[in-house]
């Protein structure tokens, strides 16, 4: 399996991982679904939206967590 992960390269497996070069132009971070309060979760996902590169979540996705990319200029 890592020898696919090298051959197809860590970024286009995962963009929580990769060179630190790849690193350098994107921050990823997961936030548990659950550990946002039930009533506050659409209003953080609509708060998202407008701040981040790119948002997969529950409530837009097949994501179990509040997955966050930001690109970094």
């Amino acid at each position: 399996m890592i020898d696919k992960i090298y051959e197809v390269g860590p970024y286009n497996v995962s963009h929580h991982c990769g060179t630190p070069e790849t690193l350098k132009k994107i921050n990823v971070i997961d936030i548990s679904y659950q550990r946002v309060p039930i009533d506050k979760r659409s209003v953080f996902h609509n708060a998202l939206l407008k701040r981040v590169t790119k948002l997969l979540d529950p409530l837009n996705s097949h994501d179990l967590a509040f997955h966050i990319e930001i690109k970094q200029y």
